[in-house]
Parts: structure tokens; C-alpha cells; sequence
């Protein structure tokens, strides 16, 4: 018996008004002045490593920022002059990276200045992430799956509540379990995630294997 998979198409596009300002593509581009988005994204994931108790790759920080090798490097080394993290050489292939009370500071003031200049799209995301979970949910979507970093974690949860689906949050690939991909479940991709890097290369083969519909990315619902 064929699998009930979930079709993709009842997901909302934007209204013209509500395209003239989208979502950024990378959620630390709204910084303006001279500071290197890439900075605020890799402290992101240091700060969220370091919670989890993890020790990321520079290959994975770099896929989870959206740049090169060679450009997470560099990022990191200037970072590491400015005191913001501390860089630590385990052995002669690794390193271990952790964000210094300087850099904490930092990423918080960096943070609250990108949410000031983002509130007033705030409203428009809800509506638009209530509209694709309302549709979800008529269409026999049981769970959605927040799969990354996401800002916009709590308009999905709370749309997700307001409409009676389930919601989980995972942070990493790696944590994607057999309930994940049971039929009804809907993947959905945080807006750190690039639809065309290799972290949304390897959602798409991992959908490709389940009974989830294919992902959907944040960035190309909002």
C-alpha cells in the first residue's frame, strides 16, 4: 500500500505586499554598518554549541553560516583577535572554538539590534507561518518538524498550538529520529538553513526515504 505523503503544494506563496520586505536570507543580514553578518552567525552557533555541550567542526560551522572553508577562517581568527572567541588547538587536525563573556556580550548586543530593526516584519511572518500551518493541518499534517536555528520559533510553536498540530523542535540533522518521519509529519527548515547548501541537500535525501513530505524552507515561505 502506497504511503500517505503529505502534498507540498497547499503551502502559501507571499502576496505581493507582503514580499516587498522578506524574510533576509541570512537572519544576521539586517546588521547594518560595518558588521560582517558572517560574525553574528558563527557566534550564533558557538553561543548554541556551547549550550548543547558540542564541539563543532569548522566544516560544519561553515555550512551552518553559509560560507566557505576559507571565509569561516578567517571569520574566526578575526574574531578571535577581537577577543570574542577563544580558540583552542586539540591536536594537529582539530580545534575547539568557545565564545569568551566578550562574545556573549557582543552577540546580545548584535542580536537586540537586528530584532529592533525586524519587529515590524514580525507581524507579517505570523501571519504568513499561520497561514501554512492552518493549510497544513487541512490538508492532514499532524506534526511539523522545525529542523535548526530558528528566530521564528515561537510564531511556529504558537501557530502550531493555535491549530492543533504538534511541533518539535530539532536543532541538528544528526537528531532526526524514526518518529520524525512518520506519515503527516511536515519538515520544515529554519531560516538559517539555505535551500541550496548541503545542510538542505541532505533534507531532501532524507525525505526522499520517509513517509515526510519534501522539506519546506523558511526562506522561500516568507
Amino acid at each position: 500500500m502506497a504511503s500517505s505523503r503529505i502534498q507540498p503544494e497547499f503551502f502559501p506563496s507571499l502576496s505581493s505586499e507582503a514580499a516587498a520586505e522578506p524574510v533576509p536570507d541570512n537572519a544576521a543580514r539586517s546588521v547594518a554598518g560595518s558588521e560582517d553578518p558572517h560574525e553574528l552567525e558563527l557566534l550564533r552557533e558557538l553561543e548554541q554549541a556551547g549550550r548543547e555541550q558540542r564541539q563543532p567542526r569548522q566544516r560544519e560551522l561553515a555550512e551552518a553560516a553559509g560560507i566557505s572553508l576559507g571565509t569561516t577562517n578567517l571569520v574566526l581568527k578575526r574574531l578571535a583577535k577581537r577577543g570574542l572567541v577563544k580558540l583552542r588547538k586539540l591536536n594537529g587536525r582539530s580545534m575547539q572554538y568557545a565564545v569568551t563573556p566578550e562574545g556573549m556580550r557582543e552577540l546580545s548586543n548584535r542580536s537586540y539590534r537586528y530584532m529592533r530593526r525586524t519587529i515590524g516584519s514580525v507581524v507579517r511572518w505570523k501571519e504568513q507561518i499561520d497561514h501554512l500551518v492552518r493549510n497544513a493541518r487541512q490538508n492532514g499534517c499532524t506534526d511539523i518538524l522545525l529542523i535548526g536555528p530558528s528566530d521564528l520559533g515561537f510564531i511556529v510553536e504558537h501557530c502550531c498550538r493555535r491549530h492543533a498540530v504538534g511541533f518539535i523542535s530539532c536543532s541538528q540533522l544528526e537528531e532526526l529520529t524514526a518518529d520524525s518521519h512518520r506519515p503527516g509529519s511536515i519538515w520544515l527548515a529554519g531560516e538559517h538553513i539555505d535551500p541550496s547548501g548541503e545542510q538542505a541537500r541532505q533534507l531532501r535525501v532524507q525525505a526522499e526515504h520517509s513517509t515526510a513530505a519534501p522539506p519546506v524552507f523558511l526562506r522561500e515561505v516568507l
